[in-house]
């Protein structure tokens, strides 16, 4: 009885075959990420898998942002040059590339994947709608990048959600805790 009780606290573990698999299925099916594959996947709460990743940089010239220019092609297209700001508009204008003109540095993300499309799904909107609620900062929730669904292409294969968010970067708990 006891080791049925210390294999049950044990976290728990994935095959290698697979981990590659599913790397496979995340480079095919969400293509705007890297994963690392050096880090080993992890469960969490209502059956999710977690994996680690950074945002893949934009081939194309970062695109300028502003409030009021439409995309519409009915209308004719007007460009604005910088000194047609004024200074109210000029807070905001935003651009993909830091004021210096660097490329910025790729954001880490996480992936959580799972086999309960409908509560992975409601998860993220959830997500979204909090965001859109929240304070300005919103430093207290992730932030909701995009949803996927994974198609099975091989034979064993399950369709799968995947939920991408912002990786919430280091935790801090271990600092606050002492041991």
């Amino acid at each position: 009885m006891d080791e049925r009780m210390a294999k049950k606290r044990q976290p728990k573990q994935i095959a290698p075959e697979r981990v590659a698999r599913m790397f496979e299925r995340l480079r095919d099916g969400v293509p705007d990420y890297d994963f690392d594959e050096s880090f080993s996947p992890f469960h969490s709460s209502y059956d999710n898998w977690h994996y680690i990743g950074r945002e893949k940089p934009s081939k194309e010239k970062p695109a300028v942002i502003a409030p009021g220019l439409s995309t519409d092609v009915s209308r004719p297209y007007s460009l604005r040059t910088k000194s047609d700001y004024s200074a109210s508009d000029d807070a905001s204008v935003s651009t993909a590339t830091s004021p210096a003109g660097d490329t910025p540095k790729p954001r880490g993300v996480v992936a959580r994947v799972s086999k309960h499309t409908l509560r992975l799904e409601r998860e993220y909107k959830q997500a979204l709608s909090l965001r859109k609620l929240s304070d300005d900062d919103n430093i207290h929730f992730v932030k909701p990048l995009s949803f996927h669904r994974l198609p099975p292409k091989q034979p064993g294969d399950k369709p799968l959600a995947v939920s991408m968010v912002e990786a919430p970067g280091r935790d801090y708990l271990k600092d606050l805790v002492v041991m």
